[in-house]
């Protein structure tokens, strides 16, 4: 797709100002965009890092 030829790489922030890292992971993945998402977080939170996975991240780092 258009948006995958743009960004085989996407970095997403788990919290954004105004935005939940997480909708917009679903979002992506939703609207069938198959680039490597990686996502950044400072949480050590197991539960966030196994939704995070479950909604499609390629990965997660701090």
């Amino acid at each position: 797709s258009p948006a995958d030829a743009a960004a085989p790489l996407i970095l997403l922030d788990l919290n954004m100002k105004g935005l939940s890292g997480l909708d917009t992971l679903n979002a992506l993945r939703r609207d069938g965009v198959t680039a490597q998402i990686i996502i950044l977080t400072v949480s050590d939170s197991a539960s966030d890092i196994y939704a995070l996975i479950d909604a499609g991240a390629d990965g997660s780092t701090r």
